[in-house]
């Protein structure tokens, strides 16, 4: 298949070359509407299921409850722009906006384009008649920063009231940066797209920083032919938020099990939100396997018994996780361990045993403390042995 072929099978075919001529003057739009003087919607819908790289999207609204803690409520509406420039700020305006959402058994997209810069108090309405409602949540990327500012500038800049209400929005770059930073190469949507979701464009995109470019040279010329790769850039985009946040939406719920590092961050991002049943849930999932990653799942579990008061098993919790560490984390298993026996427990034995390890261990890893820090811990450990030897000599002694 070539080139052409995929994306007239994303934005429909391009008008012939008969019919490319509009009143206006402006050349080679793919199939579309004038909806308003200078505004042209393209509208493609997608049967769902539908697959975006190897992710397989369906259930969209479903994986919106999932992620509401983080701003998504109700029916998502996605949302990408393209603008002519990235610095934003008043001189910064968009040119295109990409909206999906779900309808029924179909994902819609829709693409609403700024043929001259003149229309774009036209433009703006166009965009908010075409959000599937007056109250909308939105899902972008880096979108809390760039794109929904610029249409709140440019609508005050055009005197326009924001005529829709957003009650909730998810900006997923934040949830890829805490979940994949250090991972990725970056945390750009494009090297998500292909080291996540495996999405892979054709020679057709038009790369994000050629974008502001190709609609100069357009405003110029009145030929849109060269702007085919930023309208397939833009709908790709939008694709793979819906697809990006469905991922993510499986890794919360415990059902996207590939890597245990990034199902232990997910679980730290429950905890976050204070749902700590659903992060022990992802948390012991870790635990359960043979890999590095499993004490320290082990350990957030133990301080978990430990704050609800279930001395016990964040007792065991802790030894399982001293019997697999190393190094300076020991030292605090250990005093937790020590902590734990001998005010709770009682076992002033075991509680000696756990602060002479302590001590050992924190002398012999001297080299990874700062100097006043080690010496102030190695104080306090100093004086729990004198402690646990007083009351040692009195348990003796009552015996």
């Amino acid at each position: 298949m070539n080139n052409l072929t995929r994306l007239e099978r994303l934005l429909g075919p391009l008008p012939q070359k008969s019919e490319t001529k509009k009143s206006d003057g402006i050349e080679g739009l793919p199939e579309g509407t004038w909806v308003h003087e200078g505004v042209y919607l393209i509208t493609k819908t997608f049967p769902l299921p539908y697959r975006h790289g190897d992710v397989l999207l369906e259930k969209i609204s479903q994986s919106a409850l999932t992620l509401e803690p983080w701003g998504v409520k109700g029916i998502p509406v996605f949302l990408d722009l393209e603008t002519t420039g990235l610095a934003g700020g008043s001189g910064t305006y968009a040119f295109l906006a990409g909206l999906a959402y779900p309808s029924g058994t179909h994902l819609v997209a829709k693409q609403i384009f700024l043929a001259t810069p003149a229309s774009e108090k036209l433009w703006l309405k166009a965009l908010f008649e075409n959000f599937p409602g007056n109250r909308v949540s939105l899902v972008t990327y880096n979108g809390k920063a760039f794109d929904w500012p610029i249409i709140q500038t440019r609508s005050i800049l055009n005197r326009k009231t924001l005529p829709v209400d957003v009650f909730g929005h998810l900006d997923l770059l934040q949830l890829v940066r805490y979940l994949w930073k250090g991972k990725l190469e970056n945390c750009r949507l494009a090297t998500v797209e292909t080291q996540l979701l495996k999405v892979k464009r054709t020679i057709v995109d038009a790369p994000g920083w050629l974008v502001p470019k190709h609609y100069a040279d357009f405003l110029k010329t009145g030929n849109a032919r060269p702007l085919q790769g930023v309208f397939y850039h833009n709908l790709m985009d939008i694709l793979s938020l819906v697809a990006l946040k469905l991922k993510i939406a499986k890794l919360m719920r415990g059902l996207e099990l590939v890597d245990p590092e990034d199902t232990l961050k997910a679980g730290e991002l429950w905890a976050s939100k204070k749902k700590m049943k659903e992060a022990e849930k992802l948390w012991k999932t870790v635990a359960s396997y043979d890999c590095p990653w499993s004490y320290k799942a082990k350990l957030k579990l133990a301080y978990e018994e430990k704050r609800r008061q279930n001395y016990e098993e964040a007792a065991s919790l802790f030894e399982e996780c001293a019997a697999a560490i190393k190094g300076p984390i020991l030292v605090d298993v250990l005093i937790e361990l020590a902590k734990i026996n001998e005010h709770h427990i009682k076992d002033f034995p075991k509680a000696f045993k756990f602060t002479k390890s302590a001590l050992v261990i924190l002398d012999r890893a001297r080299p990874f403390y700062e100097y006043d820090s080690w010496k102030k811990l190695r104080f306090s450990i100093v004086h729990r042995l004198k402690r646990l030897t007083g009351k040692l000599n009195r348990q003796k002694g009552i015996i």
